[in-house]
Protein backbone atom coordinates (compact mmCIF):
# COMPACT_ATOMS: atom_id res chain seq x y z
CA UNK A 1 0.00 0.00 0.00
CA UNK A 2 1.41 3.75 -1.12
CA UNK A 3 1.52 6.68 1.45
CA UNK A 4 0.43 9.93 0.82
CA UNK A 5 0.50 10.95 -2.54
CA UNK A 6 1.08 15.22 -1.42
CA UNK A 7 -0.23 17.98 1.04
CA UNK A 8 -1.83 21.21 0.69
CA UNK A 9 -3.44 24.18 3.08
CA UNK A 10 -5.91 26.15 1.20
CA UNK A 11 -5.77 28.75 4.09
CA UNK A 12 -3.60 29.96 6.01
CA UNK A 13 -4.93 29.51 8.98
CA UNK A 14 -7.03 26.09 7.43
CA UNK A 15 -5.58 22.36 8.54
CA UNK A 16 -3.28 20.90 6.40
CA UNK A 17 -4.82 18.47 3.80
CA UNK A 18 -3.24 14.81 3.12
CA UNK A 19 -3.73 13.58 -0.17
CA UNK A 20 -4.44 9.73 -0.07
CA UNK A 21 -4.47 7.06 -2.86
CA UNK A 22 -7.50 4.50 -3.30
CA UNK A 23 -6.39 1.29 -1.62
CA UNK A 24 -8.02 -1.75 0.21
CA UNK A 25 -7.56 -2.62 3.91
CA UNK A 26 -8.93 -4.61 6.68
CA UNK A 27 -11.83 -2.85 8.45
CA UNK A 28 -12.77 -4.14 11.73
CA UNK A 29 -10.57 -5.76 14.90
CA UNK A 30 -9.40 -8.90 15.16
CA UNK A 31 -11.41 -11.23 17.18
CA UNK A 32 -8.79 -11.13 20.22
CA UNK A 33 -8.08 -7.73 20.23
CA UNK A 34 -8.77 -6.71 23.65
CA UNK A 35 -11.59 -4.22 24.49
CA UNK A 36 -13.16 -4.95 21.13
CA UNK A 37 -17.00 -4.71 20.44
CA UNK A 38 -18.36 -8.33 20.22
CA UNK A 39 -19.58 -9.08 16.60
CA UNK A 40 -21.03 -7.60 14.15
CA UNK A 41 -20.23 -4.07 15.38
CA UNK A 42 -16.43 -4.61 14.83
CA UNK A 43 -16.07 -7.92 12.64
CA UNK A 44 -15.57 -10.17 11.48
CA UNK A 45 -13.02 -8.56 9.70
CA UNK A 46 -13.93 -7.29 6.17
CA UNK A 47 -11.99 -6.08 3.06
CA UNK A 48 -12.88 -2.82 2.27
CA UNK A 49 -12.16 -1.26 -1.00
CA UNK A 50 -10.93 3.19 -1.50
CA UNK A 51 -12.17 3.90 -4.90
CA UNK A 52 -10.80 7.25 -5.29
CA UNK A 53 -7.98 9.22 -3.74
CA UNK A 54 -9.64 11.96 -1.23
CA UNK A 55 -7.66 14.54 1.00
CA UNK A 56 -8.16 13.94 5.15
CA UNK A 57 -6.88 16.82 7.22
CA UNK A 58 -3.62 15.90 9.65
CA UNK A 59 -5.37 17.07 12.75
CA UNK A 60 -8.88 18.01 13.88
CA UNK A 61 -10.39 21.27 13.50
CA UNK A 62 -9.40 23.50 16.14
CA UNK A 63 -10.57 25.87 18.55
CA UNK A 64 -9.27 28.81 17.14
CA UNK A 65 -10.39 27.49 13.23
CA UNK A 66 -13.85 27.02 14.68
CA UNK A 67 -13.72 30.68 16.00
CA UNK A 68 -13.60 32.33 12.95
CA UNK A 69 -16.45 30.23 11.34
CA UNK A 70 -18.53 30.76 14.47
CA UNK A 71 -18.07 34.43 14.60
CA UNK A 72 -18.18 34.07 10.49
CA UNK A 73 -21.30 31.92 9.94
CA UNK A 74 -22.84 34.18 13.31
CA UNK A 75 -22.86 30.26 15.07
CA UNK A 76 -24.15 30.70 18.56
CA UNK A 77 -22.63 27.93 20.20
CA UNK A 78 -24.26 26.81 23.63
CA UNK A 79 -25.63 23.91 25.21
CA UNK A 80 -22.76 21.91 25.99
CA UNK A 81 -22.86 18.40 27.90
CA UNK A 82 -19.96 17.75 30.19
CA UNK A 83 -20.25 14.72 31.44
CA UNK A 84 -20.51 11.30 29.67
CA UNK A 85 -23.51 10.63 27.80
CA UNK A 86 -24.13 7.34 30.22
CA UNK A 87 -23.38 9.65 32.97
CA UNK A 88 -26.45 11.46 33.21
CA UNK A 89 -25.41 14.52 31.52
CA UNK A 90 -27.55 17.34 30.78
CA UNK A 91 -26.74 20.31 28.46
CA UNK A 92 -25.29 23.53 30.13
CA UNK A 93 -26.92 26.84 28.32
CA UNK A 94 -24.13 28.89 29.36
CA UNK A 95 -21.42 26.41 27.91
CA UNK A 96 -20.00 26.17 24.57
CA UNK A 97 -16.45 25.71 22.33
CA UNK A 98 -15.25 28.63 24.23
CA UNK A 99 -15.82 27.65 27.55
CA UNK A 100 -15.61 24.00 27.93
CA UNK A 101 -14.94 23.70 31.26
CA UNK A 102 -11.40 23.09 31.59
CA UNK A 103 -7.94 25.45 29.45
CA UNK A 104 -7.69 25.11 25.99
CA UNK A 105 -5.19 27.30 23.30
CA UNK A 106 -6.27 27.96 19.83
CA UNK A 107 -4.13 25.05 18.71
CA UNK A 108 -6.43 22.83 21.00
CA UNK A 109 -8.96 20.48 19.21
CA UNK A 110 -12.45 22.47 18.99
CA UNK A 111 -15.47 20.62 21.38
CA UNK A 112 -18.70 20.63 21.99
CA UNK A 113 -19.22 19.75 18.49
CA UNK A 114 -22.45 18.48 17.01
CA UNK A 115 -22.53 16.62 13.51
CA UNK A 116 -24.26 19.46 12.52
CA UNK A 117 -21.63 22.01 13.59
CA UNK A 118 -19.04 19.87 11.84
CA UNK A 119 -20.90 19.47 8.74
CA UNK A 120 -21.34 23.41 8.85
CA UNK A 121 -18.06 24.28 9.46
CA UNK A 122 -17.21 21.69 6.34
CA UNK A 123 -19.19 23.62 4.24
CA UNK A 124 -18.18 27.44 5.42
CA UNK A 125 -14.68 25.26 4.23
CA UNK A 126 -16.27 24.72 0.92
CA UNK A 127 -17.69 27.87 0.48
CA UNK A 128 -14.33 30.01 1.29
CA UNK A 129 -12.13 27.60 -0.70
CA UNK A 130 -14.35 26.21 -3.84
CA UNK A 131 -13.06 23.03 -2.81
CA UNK A 132 -15.78 19.89 -1.97
CA UNK A 133 -15.07 19.58 1.87
CA UNK A 134 -16.81 17.22 3.69
CA UNK A 135 -17.00 14.55 6.87
CA UNK A 136 -15.17 11.54 6.24
CA UNK A 137 -17.18 8.26 5.82
CA UNK A 138 -15.61 6.12 8.60
CA UNK A 139 -14.23 3.72 6.03
CA UNK A 140 -12.17 6.25 4.96
CA UNK A 141 -11.33 7.53 8.73
CA UNK A 142 -9.90 4.14 9.12
CA UNK A 143 -7.99 3.54 6.29
CA UNK A 144 -6.87 7.21 7.40
CA UNK A 145 -6.13 6.27 10.82
CA UNK A 146 -4.53 2.25 9.93
CA UNK A 147 -2.13 3.89 7.51
CA UNK A 148 -1.47 0.59 6.60
CA UNK A 149 -1.43 -1.54 10.23
CA UNK A 150 -3.63 -3.55 11.07
CA UNK A 151 -2.82 -3.75 14.70
CA UNK A 152 -5.20 -2.22 17.49
CA UNK A 153 -3.36 1.17 17.55
CA UNK A 154 -1.17 2.28 14.94
CA UNK A 155 2.28 1.92 16.56
CA UNK A 156 1.00 -1.80 18.06
CA UNK A 157 -0.82 -3.20 20.89
CA UNK A 158 -0.47 -1.50 23.49
CA UNK A 159 -1.02 2.23 24.70
CA UNK A 160 0.36 4.69 27.30
CA UNK A 161 0.09 8.21 28.18
CA UNK A 162 3.14 9.18 26.05
CA UNK A 163 1.06 7.81 22.75
CA UNK A 164 -2.38 9.57 23.04
CA UNK A 165 -4.44 11.97 25.57
CA UNK A 166 -6.62 9.26 27.58
CA UNK A 167 -7.79 8.51 30.83
CA UNK A 168 -5.13 6.15 31.81
CA UNK A 169 -6.12 5.61 35.45
CA UNK A 170 -7.53 2.54 33.57
CA UNK A 171 -4.99 -0.42 32.20
CA UNK A 172 -5.23 -1.94 29.16
CA UNK A 173 -4.12 -5.81 27.67
CA UNK A 174 -2.55 -6.50 30.21
CA UNK A 175 -0.68 -3.29 31.10
CA UNK A 176 -1.72 -1.68 34.26
CA UNK A 177 -3.32 1.71 34.95
CA UNK A 178 -0.91 4.37 34.41
CA UNK A 179 -3.05 7.09 36.43
CA UNK A 180 -2.87 9.42 34.18
CA UNK A 181 -5.54 11.96 33.38
CA UNK A 182 -5.15 15.47 32.01
CA UNK A 183 -8.87 16.17 32.43
CA UNK A 184 -9.09 18.08 28.69
CA UNK A 185 -7.59 18.38 25.38
CA UNK A 186 -4.30 19.31 24.45
CA UNK A 187 -2.58 20.61 21.76
CA UNK A 188 -3.80 18.87 18.15
CA UNK A 189 0.19 18.25 17.41
CA UNK A 190 1.20 16.81 20.64
CA UNK A 191 2.32 12.79 20.63
CA UNK A 192 3.51 11.41 17.62
CA UNK A 193 1.79 11.31 14.05
CA UNK A 194 0.80 8.31 12.15
CA UNK A 195 3.07 7.19 9.33
CA UNK A 196 0.91 8.80 6.67
CA UNK A 197 1.17 11.96 8.69
CA UNK A 198 -2.29 11.99 10.62
CA UNK A 199 -2.38 13.52 14.53
CA UNK A 200 -4.42 12.34 16.98
CA UNK A 201 -6.33 9.81 15.83
CA UNK A 202 -6.52 8.36 18.73
CA UNK A 203 -7.73 10.26 21.85
CA UNK A 204 -7.99 13.63 22.32
CA UNK A 205 -11.41 13.97 20.74
CA UNK A 206 -14.10 11.70 19.25
CA UNK A 207 -14.29 12.89 15.56
CA UNK A 208 -17.44 13.06 13.50
CA UNK A 209 -17.85 11.16 10.36
CA UNK A 210 -20.16 11.19 7.59
CA UNK A 211 -22.19 7.89 8.23
CA UNK A 212 -25.23 6.90 9.77
CA UNK A 213 -24.56 4.47 12.45
CA UNK A 214 -24.91 1.09 12.03
CA UNK A 215 -24.56 -1.99 14.65
CA UNK A 216 -23.12 -4.16 12.37
CA UNK A 217 -19.97 -3.41 9.87
CA UNK A 218 -20.84 -5.79 7.32
CA UNK A 219 -23.90 -3.42 6.62
CA UNK A 220 -21.50 -0.77 5.48
CA UNK A 221 -20.66 -0.04 1.99
CA UNK A 222 -17.86 -1.71 0.57
CA UNK A 223 -16.53 0.88 -1.63
CA UNK A 224 -15.80 3.58 0.75
CA UNK A 225 -19.04 5.81 0.66
CA UNK A 226 -20.61 7.01 4.20
CA UNK A 227 -23.50 4.39 5.04
CA UNK A 228 -27.50 6.27 5.17
CA UNK A 229 -28.48 6.88 7.89
CA UNK A 230 -31.84 4.73 6.94
CA UNK A 231 -34.00 6.47 9.45
CA UNK A 232 -31.81 6.85 12.26
CA UNK A 233 -30.47 10.03 14.40
CA UNK A 234 -27.49 8.33 15.05
CA UNK A 235 -24.49 9.28 13.99
CA UNK A 236 -20.75 7.79 13.92
CA UNK A 237 -18.00 8.84 15.99
CA UNK A 238 -14.54 7.97 15.69
CA UNK A 239 -11.16 7.95 17.77
CA UNK A 240 -11.07 8.10 21.38
CA UNK A 241 -11.31 11.25 23.71
CA UNK A 242 -9.49 12.79 26.80
CA UNK A 243 -12.01 11.40 28.48
CA UNK A 244 -12.37 7.73 27.72
CA UNK A 245 -10.42 4.86 28.80
CA UNK A 246 -7.64 3.19 26.37
CA UNK A 247 -9.67 0.67 24.91
CA UNK A 248 -11.53 3.61 23.11
CA UNK A 249 -8.50 4.33 21.30
CA UNK A 250 -8.55 1.75 19.38
CA UNK A 251 -8.84 2.04 15.12
CA UNK A 252 -12.00 -0.16 15.63
CA UNK A 253 -13.92 1.31 18.23
CA UNK A 254 -16.60 2.84 16.72
CA UNK A 255 -19.81 4.87 18.55
CA UNK A 256 -23.07 6.30 17.68
CA UNK A 257 -24.37 9.66 19.21
CA UNK A 258 -27.43 11.79 17.52
CA UNK A 259 -26.39 14.44 15.32
CA UNK A 260 -27.45 17.03 17.56
CA UNK A 261 -25.63 15.85 20.40
CA UNK A 262 -22.86 18.56 21.42
CA UNK A 263 -20.39 16.68 24.10
CA UNK A 264 -17.40 17.97 25.80
CA UNK A 265 -15.53 15.25 24.17
CA UNK A 266 -16.56 15.66 20.63
CA UNK A 267 -14.68 17.77 17.57
CA UNK A 268 -14.50 16.68 13.93
CA UNK A 269 -11.45 15.94 11.62
CA UNK A 270 -12.09 17.15 8.01
CA UNK A 271 -11.84 15.76 4.59
CA UNK A 272 -12.56 16.17 1.31
CA UNK A 273 -12.70 15.09 -2.13
CA UNK A 274 -9.74 16.23 -4.75
CA UNK A 275 -8.91 15.06 -8.36
CA UNK A 276 -5.29 14.17 -9.47
CA UNK A 277 -4.65 16.04 -12.49
CA UNK A 278 -1.79 16.94 -14.61
CA UNK A 279 -1.98 20.54 -13.64
CA UNK A 280 -0.50 20.19 -10.49
CA UNK A 281 -0.23 16.54 -9.71
CA UNK A 282 -2.61 16.56 -7.30
CA UNK A 283 -5.35 18.57 -5.80
CA UNK A 284 -6.56 19.80 -8.90
CA UNK A 285 -9.91 21.02 -8.39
Amino acid sequence: MSGPLGRFRDLPEGPEMILLPAGDFAMGSAPGEPGRCPDPQEGPRRAMRILRPFAIAAEPVTRGLFARFAADSGLLHRGVVRRHADGGGRPDPDRGFEDPGFPQAEDHPAVGLSWHDAVAIADWMARRTGRPYRLPSEAEWEYAARAGTRTAFWWGETIGPGQANADFREGYAGRPPAGVFRGGTCPVRQFAPNPWGLWQSSGNVWEWCADGFSEALDRLPGDGAAAPARGTALRVLRGGSFLNGPWNLRNACRLGDPAGFRHVSFGVRLACDVEVGPRTGFGDR
